[in-house]
């Protein structure tokens, strides 16, 4: 019967770092129209311009 409990912190793998990327306009394909909202984000608009209208 096996007694450990997972990986050997010893011999274990490092987790992978996180990677991060900033949401720009390019990043979202198919919204023409983005807003900026107050915490510097972007909000894509969910109807086209000339259903806003």
């Amino acid at each position: 019967m096996d007694d450990s409990y997972g990986p050997d912190p010893a011999t274990a793998p490092l987790p992978a770092p996180w990677v991060t990327t900033p949401v720009t306009g390019d990043l979202l394909r198919g919204a023409l129209d983005l807003e900026r909202t107050a915490r510097g984000g972007l909000l894509p608009h969910r109807l086209p311009a000339r259903a806003r209208a």
